[in-house]
C-alpha cells in the first residue's frame, strides 16, 4: 500500500519536473546557460524539499504504528497542537486511531449463517415477549371487567343511528 503511494508520488513530481523544464526551456527570455542551470537547480530544491518535508511528516506520526505493550492500557492521551487527543488503539486499523475499537467501520462483516442465527434468537426474544404481554392483557381484562374498553363496538350495527334524519329533495322548499 505505501509502496504504491510511494510510486505514485514520485511519477507525479516526475511528471511536475519534466513539465517544468519544458516551461523553462520553451521561454525567449532565458537564453543564457547560467539561467538554465539556476532554474534546474531551484527545481531540484524544490524537489529536494518536498522529500524532507514528507519524510519528517511520516517520523511525526510513526508512533501512531507502534501497538501497545502487554498490559499496556489501549488508549493513550496526546497533545497535538496545543490540543489534548485521546487515541485509541485498533485493532482493525492496527494503529492509534481518534475512534474506539466498538465505533470502527472496518468491522468485520460477520458470515450470513451467523447473521442468520442473530436473527432468529431475536425473533423468538421478540415473540415471547409478545406472548407475555399479551398474557398480561388477557389476565388484565378478567380482573377488571367493569371498565369499558374505548376501542369495543357494543352496537349491533355501526352504520344506522337514530339521530340522523334523511330528507329527500322533493320535500324540501327550495324558490
Amino acid at each position: 500500500m505505501y509502496i504504491n503511494k510511494a510510486l505514485e508520488q514520485d511519477q507525479e513530481e516526475n511528471s511536475i519536473m519534466t513539465e517544468l523544464r519544458e516551461n523553462v526551456e520553451n521561454r525567449h527570455n532565458i537564453s543564457s546557460a547560467p539561467a538554465k542551470d539556476i532554474t534546474a537547480l531551484t527545481l531540484q530544491l524544490k524537489k529536494f524539499n518536498k522529500k524532507v518535508h514528507k519524510k519528517s511528516i511520516d517520523q511525526k506520526y510513526k508512533w501512531k504504528h507502534i501497538p501497545p505493550k502487554s498490559g499496556e492500557s489501549s488508549t493513550k492521551l496526546i497533545k497535538d497542537k496545543g490540543v489534548k487527543k485521546t487515541y485509541y488503539w485498533c485493532t482493525y486499523h492496527n494503529q492509534w486511531t481518534r475512534h474506539k475499537l466498538s465505533e470502527c467501520k472496518k468491522l468485520p462483516i460477520k458470515p450470513r449463517e451467523q447473521r442468520r442465527k442473530v436473527y432468529q434468537q431475536r425473533k423468538e426474544a421478540y415473540m415471547e415477549a409478545k406472548a407475555a404481554l399479551q398474557g398480561l392483557n388477557f389476565s388484565s381484562d378478567e380482573e377488571t371487567e367493569s371498565h369499558t374498553n374505548i376501542f369495543d363496538d357494543t352496537d349491533s350495527d355501526s352504520n344506522t343511528s337514530d339521530s340522523t334524519e334523511y330528507f329527500s329533495d322533493v320535500d324540501s322548499n327550495t324558490s
